[in-house]
């Protein structure tokens, strides 16, 4: 059943059973993952680079394996899963030419999409070092939800570049644009 009711004063249940309000830090993480895998949804849907969205739905997989197990203060990511984002970020990366300054984030639907993701899960990461300060959580999941947010800015570029679409670095936009 969808709707139980049980939710109408502002409170919902942990995997534990304990009721809490709807803005407890660890719902807040909860819903920030859903929203960064909503998103990872939204982006699957867009891309066509089969590659990309092979990539996406490991990603998503992994999320949904990772959810869980915050909520039974025993969270288990393994470092193989950590090396398989760092081995895509290095895949990527060596397609990319080297920055060494922020971009003005013009880019294609589905970059954007990414670059959304992107932002979503640095939250995530915010919201996960505040529930840490709470209870124990596991050191890989954090650096997991960092490393994803390495990963899809990497994808981002990555997109706009097979997409053909020019990155700005923020300094040439200014110079260009300074009237």
């Amino acid at each position: 059943m969808i709707s139980t009711g049980t939710g109408d004063e502002g409170q919902t249940s942990l995997v534990s059973g304990k009721r809490v309000y709807k803005d407890n830090i660890e719902i807040e993480v909860y819903g920030t993952l859903d929203e960064l895998l909503a998103y990872l949804g939204y982006a699957y849907s867009k891309i066509q680079d089969e590659r990309v969205k092979k990539d996406i739905l490991k990603i998503m997989n992994d999320i949904h394996n990772l959810i869980p197990e915050i909520s039974k203060y025993s969270g288990k990511i393994s470092k193989k899963t950590i090396e398989w984002l760092e081995q895509r970020i290095n895949k990527y990366n060596k397609i990319l030419k080297p920055i060494n300054t922020f971009l003005i984030e013009i880019s294609s639907e589905s970059a954007a999409i990414i670059n959304i993701s992107r932002v979503v899960c640095r939250r995530a990461e915010r919201r996960l070092i505040t529930l840490s300060k709470e209870k124990p959580i596991q050191g890989e999941i954090i650096t997991y939800i960092n490393r994803l947010s390495d990963l899809l800015f990497v994808l981002y570029r990555y997109l706009n570049t097979i997409e053909e679409i020019k990155e700005m670095p923020y300094e040439k936009y200014l110079e260009e644009n300074n009237d």
